[in-house]
This record gives C-alpha cells, sequence and structure tokens, in this order.
C-alpha cells in the first residue's frame, strides 16, 4: 500500500498530467497537513 507522499509523488510525476497544482491553504488543520505533505513529497524528488 502506496504512502500518501507515494501517491502525490507519483500524480506529481504522472507525464499525462502538464498542468500546474495549484494547493488550496486556509491555515486550517486540514489544509496545513496537506501543504506540508505536498512540500514534502515535492522537496524528495531529485533536481534535473
Amino acid at each position: 500500500m502506496a504512502t500518501v507522499r507515494e501517491e502525490i509523488v507519483a500524480e506529481y510525476t504522472d507525464p499525462r498530467h502538464n498542468w500546474p497544482w495549484i494547493v488550496g491553504f486556509s491555515g486550517g488543520k486540514d489544509s496545513t497537513l496537506l501543504l506540508q505533505l505536498v512540500i514534502e513529497a515535492v522537496r524528495s524528488l531529485s533536481r534535473l
């Protein structure tokens, strides 16, 4: 079973998705968690 970070990385690196991401952030606990997970997942990728 994939972790949430692995799922985010898989979606982010999917070549079929060539549009920019917009992550909604309200400052609440749910959006803060989502933003933190996305940041961690994207930072884990190697730079090209």
